[in-house]
């Protein structure tokens, strides 16, 4: 099961805190697909956040439309549908996963959310 990625370079992502909302900037976005196990993970380098730490994460959105395109065109080909319900690993200062809920406007066209659920205590591994 190999990652792909969803953009090249450097962009910006919306990242909810408990009490505060930045826009940081993240590289080496990339999603796998586990049709066996018929799951979901999008990777995530954040480069900087206020504080270095992510206990109150809430959510992550993103309307790059690069990412948006590729998304839409990898989720076409999951053999098991697409679920609700992804992990989500975000590098900063140490590795962090997530199961977070998925959310967009009408079928991916100009925003995604990925809003936390819960963290995981076991990582799967990258």
């Amino acid at each position: 099961m190999d990652w792909k990625p969803l953009r090249k370079g450097t962009t910006r992502l919306k990242v909810e805190r408990q009490h505060e909302t930045d826009m940081l900037l993240a590289d080496n976005i990339r999603l796998r697909v586990d049709n066996d196990a018929r799951t979901l993970d999008l990777s995530v380098d954040l480069k900087v956040s206020a504080d270095d730490r992510l206990a109150d994460f809430k959510s992550l959105t993103t309307d790059d439309r690069v990412i948006i395109d590729h998304l839409a065109k990898t989720l076409k080909h999951v053999k098991f549908g697409v679920p609700d319900v992804w992990r989500l690993h975000v590098a900063l200062q140490g590795d962090y996963w997530f199961t977070v809920r998925v959310t967009s406007d009408a079928n991916f066209c100009k925003w995604v959310r990925f809003s936390v659920e819960s963290a995981l205590q076991e990582h799967p591994l990258l």
